[in-house]
Order: C-alpha cells, then structure tokens, then sequence
C-alpha cells in the first residue's frame, strides 16, 4: 500500500477541504493519506471518518510551527496518529492559529494602505474556497497565500511565489513581520501527550540538523526523509540519524492543491514500512495481543476452504459449531496461558475454573458468526477481550476475511488497523440523529422474541429506523458503530464472549450498551452477575441518548 504522509488542506493552506482531497487520493491510487494542516487538528475526526466510507485510510495529523530558540531557526514538527480530541495539540497550536490570523490581517491592511488594490472580503473568499460551508467548516485562518491570490485576481502578479511575494513578505517588505512560534521541544511534547507519534519536518529545508539530539531527548519518534527540498545529500543525512537514533522515516509530497505546491499529492509517497511503523502498538503487551490474534485469524482463514463438519449446540439450528472453533479456541487460551499463566478464561468452546472478583482473565469467542463462516465464508471475527475484575484492559476483534481489526485500551482510545478512530459524533457525522435518520441492526429472530419474551414492539421495529438490516456478527456489529458506519445493535440473546471485546472498542469511542429487558443489571462492565448469565438481551448505540431512545420506543422505558 502506497501513500502520502505531507498533504495539506483548507484547514491551513491548501486549496482543497478534506472530502475533496480524499476523493483525489482515491483516483490516485493511494491507499492512505496524512493531513498535516498547521497547527490544527479541526479537520482530522472528520477525514478520518470521510476516509473509511471512501476506502483511503486517514491517518491523523499536524503540521506544528515551532522553533529552535538555542540556535534561532525554524523548526516544523509533525505529529501522527494522536488521540482525538487533541487536547494538548489544540492548546499549544490555538495561540499559533491566532497570532497568524492576526497578523495576515495586519498585512493586509498593510499592503492595502500602500495602494494595492485588495481588502479582507476578497482575501477571506480565498481562504473560504468555492465549497465552504459555515455549518461543517470553521472559519479559516488567514494565510500570505490568501492575501496573493487576491493580489492575483487584481492584476498584480500571475503567481503565489512570485517576485511581488518576496518583495511583500521578506526582508524589508512592507508587510514582513512574522509571529512568534512555540519552542519545538514543546511541540514533541504536546503531540506524545496526545498518543502520536512526533516527526521532525523537512530538516533539509528549515536546516533544523542541529535540534536532532534535544528533540530526541524530549521524545521525538521520527524524522523526514522523502521531501520536493531534500537532496540526495539530505537523505543521506536523514538515514544516518535515523539509524543513530531509531527514528522513523516518513514522506510526503507536502502539497497543498493550487497553492503554489511543487509536488501533487502522490507524487512523493512515504517510504516503505513507514505507515506501518507509525500504525503499529507501542506497548509490547498490546503488539504480542494484536499479532496473536492476527495469527489466530490466519488460521480461521485457512480453514475457508475447508468442508467443516458442523455440530449443533443443543439441538439449536442457529447455534453451529466446528473443529476449527475448537482449534482456534485451544490455540488462542494456550498462547495467553503460556505467557500469562495465573490468567483465567472465559471461552465459548471450553469450560473453565470460576473466575476470581479481581483476577486478570480473558475472554474469547474464536470465530463469531460461525453461521457466516461455514456459509458464505464471510462476515465472521476472531474476538478476544482482557478484563481485570469487572474493568476492561484491552478489547480485540478480528474481521478475518477483510483483515481489518480492532483495537480498544481502557482509557486510551481505538484504532482500527492501527490507525485511531474519532470520537463518535465529531467525524463526517456530526450532532445528534433521530431513530428515524439511523441504522438498526437487528434480526427477525430478535425482534420476535423481543416482542414475545419482553413485550416489544414488532411495530417499532419496521417503523421507527431509517432501515434494519443483518449482518450476523455481534463483536462486528458493534465495532460498526464504532467506525460510525452503524447507528444501533440490538439482540435479544447474547453470551458475554459475544460483545465484551468489542463492548471495550464501542466505548473508547463514546459509544454506550446496556443489557435491557433482562433480570441482569443495566451495567457498562463486565461483572459476575453479567458472565454468570444466561444468554441476555443486549442493545448498544452510538451514544447514550440514542441508546435510551431506542429502548423507549421497542419497551416504552429506557
């Protein structure tokens, strides 16, 4: 997979928004993209979110301008793969984004106070764009190239970075003056309390060498190699400190649309290995975690080809179960035991000790939607959740045969293939959404036995959603949610090892999921009372309000 790590957008000084970047890397060819807008991180939930419904995968990120105060020189810090919101991000980058904006201001009354023919409206309508909407996007901070291109429609010059530029902008231009940036050191920081990855930019560009060591001491990840200003020389420079320092090398085209860029998106990608090395677990435990259960649905997938004698559990035609459950089950609990030896299990194909009120144990259903994987040979997830007592530690669900997994940390976010999902309601759809504008997932089985074992509505059902529809997979369902592709989950008969890895997922994310119309407590962990139970009803929905919603109109209470 091929991709472009240095892109730029409306969100700073590019000249296309988002959508529109992400539709042109889509006929590019590129597999995954950056958005490395200066000093903000508005646009970033939203493209991540755009990108997965258009199948380029998005990669948060930022452009921070920063400064080297030891040796006065600019210096651009990166950042990837950050948790969203970026708190610390957004509170070094806010002051940037307004000294910029009033300084552009400034200029431009400069420059139209010695006789220059332009004002704020026209510079405002480029930074706006031909697309802007003041419900979706902010107003933009001004930019020298909003102000150029307003000197361009007025006759001036016919480029950005032309000769009147340099004579506006640089040396002893009248409108020269430039604003204060952070110390770099403090740029790193912001970005690793934030979960990303730090990078230094273009050092062959700013001549930033010389900061190499003092940005690693503050925790730089990674360093530049494939830029429109690196040399040959430059990249040679850049491998030698990445080696000396294990640093990542990263790449990108640094384009920014029809504002004066050298390259076009794409034209300069990452180096190889790059998008991985940024995408992969930090922690040792999560990364062992991720790969035994990549291994576990290496195996799954094998098995597809397979003719599998199938068992039915308890007479029931809709409970199925195979040798390769088995298989994956046994291989998934030795491999945790073998490593963890005092953890306890809960598994959908053994039976195990009782479990201890604080004991670490996990919990496993090796191949959920068994139905799906002896039919149509799809739609089915290696799941497995780690829980310390009734609190999560990691949720995991494997979606085998499009090799996408996903990842929840209590109390530190969820990726998808590495890359972190936003927050529920802050990417491409925002605010809150009526029943009749969502997507239920549900089954006819489900809603039968809703409405006959607690007195649902089979009426609300057809009536209250947007559409209902199936997919036969509970942990990929409700990790559907979290990707914001779904609205709403609903069973009327689950087991623990069927949503407690990718209740963790839903819930990083600001999902919400309960257990209603049953005699177990509505609960958002997993408790004894909960992994003691039965099969049990199970709902879960984009956010809370959603959630009750919902419940209010199948059982009229929440």
């Amino acid at each position: 997979m091929i991709g472009d790590l240095h892109i730029h957008t409306r969100y700073s000084d590019g000249s296309l928004w988002p959508r529109e970047a992400i539709v042109a890397a889509k006929s590019r060819g590129l597999g995954f993209v950056s958005f490395v807008d200066h000093d903000t991180t508005a646009g970033t939930a939203a493209a991540v979110s755009i990108g997965l419904r258009m199948g380029v995968t998005v990669l948060p990120g930022v452009e921070i301008s920063a400064f080297d105060f030891d040796r006065g020189r600019k210096v651009h810090i990166l950042g990837y793969n950050y948790r969203m919101p970026a708190t610390n991000i957004e509170a070094i980058c806010r002051p940037i984004r307004e000294a910029r904006d009033a300084n552009t201001h400034r200029q431009a009354e400069q420059i139209s106070r010695a006789g220059y023919d332009i004002n704020l409206d026209q510079v405002r309508a480029h930074a706006r764009g031909p697309n802007f909407d003041p419900t979706s996007h902010p107003e933009p901070v001004l930019y020298k190239q909003h102000i150029m291109l307003a000197l361009i429609d007025s006759g001036y010059t016919d480029s950005i970075y032309s000769d009147l530029y340099r004579q506006l902008f640089k040396g002893d231009g009248i409108a020269a003056h430039d604003i204060e940036y952070v110390d770099a050191r403090d740029a790193v920081a912001a970005i690793r309390a934030d979960g990303g990855i730090a990078v230094l930019a273009h050092p062959g560009q700013l001549d930033s060498w010389e900061i190499v060591p003092d940005l690693v001491d503050a925790g730089l990840g990674g360093i530049e190699l494939y830029h429109g200003d690196h040399s040959p020389d430059d990249q040679s420079r850049t491998r030698e400190l990445a080696t000396r320092y294990e640093l990542i090398m990263t790449g990108g085209s640094d384009d920014h649309g029809e504002y004066g860029s050298d390259h076009a998106m794409g034209d300069i990608c990452a180096p190889a290995g790059a998008f991985e090395t940024l995408t992969t677990p930090a922690h040792a435990e999560v990364a062992w975690a991720v790969s035994l259960v990549r291994e576990a649905g290496a195996m799954a997938r094998a098995a597809v080809a397979e003719e599998a004698d199938i068992e039915l559990k308890g007479g029931d035609i809709k409970d199925l179960v195979t040798i390769h459950d088995v298989a994956v089950d046994r291989y998934l609990t030795t491999s945790i035991r073998e490593r963890h030896p005092g953890h306890g299990f809960i598994t959908e194909e053994q039976d195990h000790p009782e479990i201890g009120s604080d004991q670490d144990y996990w919990i496993i259903d090796p191949i959920d939607g068994t139905t799906n994987f002896v039919t149509c040979r799809d739609n089915f997830a290696v799941s497995v959740a780690h829980y310390r007592g009734d609190k999560p530690v990691l949720g995991i669900v494997y979606d085998v045969m499009a090799d996408e997994l996903y990842l929840g940390i209590h109390g530190e976010g969820a990726w998808l293939n590495g890359v972190r999902l936003p927050m529920l309601g802050s990417g491409a759809t925002t605010g809150y959404r009526p029943l009749n504008e969502c997507v239920l997932e549900t089954s006819l089985n489900a809603a039968e036995e809703f409405a006959r074992r607690y007195g649902g509505s089979r009426q609300a059902f057809v009536t209250t959603f947007r559409a209902t529809r199936s997919l036969g997979s509970a942990a990929l369902a409700i990790c559907r949610l979290a990707s914001d592709t779904l609205d709403i989950y609903l069973s009327s008969a689950l087991m623990v090892w069927d949503y407690a890895a990718a209740v963790i997922v839903l819930c990083e994310v600001g999902g919400d999921w309960r257990l209603p119309a049953s005699d177990v407590t509505p609960n958002d962990s997993i408790t004894p009372e909960t992994i003691n139970s039965k099969r049990a009803p199970f709902a879960c929905a984009r956010d809370r309000a959603v959630l009750e919603e919902t419940i209010t109109a199948l059982f009229g209470s929440p």
